[in-house]
């Protein structure tokens, strides 16, 4: 079968106590059959601490929360003593992630871990395919819906990763992605219900590449006047009752009533750590004292930041778009994009106002965090999907 992952993926290595927010603290590990039968058939001096610090299939966490295998060197106990290929799958495999279509595995590394993070801050997007192995239990999928949302994520991934005189401003194109999953998500909608060719139904009827875009430049792709089509435009203003339309996201969020109101639905959201919603306050804090300017982000929206946020985007809709071909839903995960791409962007703003920098390390983890309180929590996922 074909496996496709982004070309940095084997960049990825695990720093272990280099690690400044360690995996193996605050997460509760679930064990896999194959390595507990293995843990339970160990006869040496080690086998004391397995079975003392396993229970119901689970690492019992300290009073701490550290795996009870984390040394105080920050090293793993279970990779010194039985090796690495006796750690359970997902310690073998965290921060990597799998999807199956098919004949097709995707693979990527998450943005939850820090040195994944720098990763994928620090390269280019694009992918790589090579052969494996057959694997069993694959999950059933429609293979015209995902022809079609291939095709979409393709132009998509396309689009945020050019260079030169195709480049579309950041801002103009995440605005776009929502309007383009709008449509997108209008014929999937009369694919669900009425059972059509979905070729005939997304591929053929959405607009062509030149249509969306029309001439290479912003100022031909968005009208005479970019400034006022722009996300970032100066005469923007946030819906009275504060609900933002799903495809009006990005043009809003330079009004600082928006920015308070996204903030303040973050907080409501199950923190993952306690220093997040803390962290959240003060960003809103920091907004607020800007509320009226318009031009707030401006610092945030240079050449220096942009190629960091069109990584991260690439990244959002990589891993999470063709999941609608399970459940139909692309505006969903395009929308979860774009979100997550501009809530990192005002708070990296925010953390220049607080500690008067944010640099790429600073980037690297204030990414690291969002992801962690976000992707990794189920039910925050799932609110913002």
């Amino acid at each position: 079968m074909r496996y496709r992952t982004p070309s940095y993926m084997d960049k990825f290595h695990c720093i272990a106590d280099k690690c400044k927010d360690s995996c193996c603290i605050g997460w509760e590990i679930d064990i896999d059959e194959k390595t507990k039968a293995y843990y339970d058939s160990v006869d040496t001096p080690f086998a004391e601490r397995l079975k003392k610090d396993i229970k119901d299939g689970c690492f019992v966490l300290d009073e701490k929360e550290r795996c009870p295998f984390l040394n105080d060197k920050n090293l793993c106990d279970i990779y010194i003593n039985l090796g690495k290929e006796h750690l359970c799958q997902i310690c073998s495999d965290h921060p990597r992630y799998y999807e199956w279509f098919g004949e097709l595995k995707e693979g990527g590394i998450g943005l939850s871990c820090e040195e994944a993070a720098r990763v994928i801050l620090s390269n280019d997007f694009s992918l790589e395919e090579t052969e494996i192995e057959e694997e069993e239990d694959l999950p059933d999928y429609d293979m015209e819906v995902f022809t079609a949302l291939e095709k979409a994520r393709d132009m998509i991934l396309e689009k945020l990763n050019e260079t030169g005189e195709k480049k579309v401003p950041l801002e103009f194109l995440l605005s776009w992605m929502l309007k383009y999953g709008k449509v997108l998500q209008l014929k999937l909608d009369e694919y669900s219900a009425e059972m059509e060719e979905i070729q005939e139904k997304v591929i053929s009827e959405l607009p062509e590449d030149a249509q969306i875009f029309g001439e290479t430049n912003s100022e031909a792709a968005f009208g005479e006047n970019p400034s006022e089509e722009s996300p970032f435009g100066a005469d923007s203003k946030a819906h009275d009752d504060g609900i933002i339309e799903e495809d009006d996201l990005a043009q809003f969020l330079m009004d600082g009533r928006v920015r308070s109101t996204l903030m303040a639905y973050f907080q409501t959201l199950e923190p993952m750590s306690t220093s997040w919603i803390p962290f959240l306050e003060m960003c809103d804090q920091v907004n607020r004292m800007h509320i009226s300017d318009t031009k707030w982000l401006d610092e945030i929206n240079s050449e220096k930041y942009e190629i960091y946020f069109r990584r991260l985007a690439s990244y959002f809709i990589y891993r999470y778009f063709m999941k609608a071909v399970f459940d139909l839903d692309a505006a969903g995960k395009i929308k979860f994009a774009v979100l997550s791409t501009y809530m990192i962007w005002l708070l990296a703003r925010c953390t220049i106002e607080l500690t008067g920098q944010c640099d790429f390390e600073d980037l690297a983890l204030l990414a690291k965090n969002y992801s962690k309180e976000i992707e990794y929590s189920e039910e925050n996922l799932e609110k913002l999907m």
